[in-house]
């Protein structure tokens, strides 16, 4: 069975020119991959985890506010989500 089913919006989507979120990226990946190890999952996870990280810091260093917070994306991020 498979994830999600495909549908309009999904095929508009793959029409566009349009980056993925890390989140998307794995949906799909997970959807075009199940019969894959769970290591081969876990890696893509590790992976897809690396994606956010790198799109948190791109969002923030071309953010025009920084509520706040002075320094670039990467103390952001370290800051922000390693607690």
């Amino acid at each position: 069975m498979r994830l999600a089913q495909k549908n309009t919006t999904t095929k508009h989507l793959k029409n566009k020119t349009m980056k993925q979120t890390a989140v998307e990226w794995l949906f799909r990946w997970l959807n075009d991959n199940q019969e894959e190890t769970i290591e081969e999952a876990i890696e893509a996870f590790e992976k897809a985890k690396v994606m956010e990280r790198k799109q948190i810091i791109n969002a923030y260093d071309k953010g025009e506010y920084d509520c706040g917070y002075n320094g670039d994306g990467k103390q952001y991020y370290n800051k922000t989500f390693k607690k």
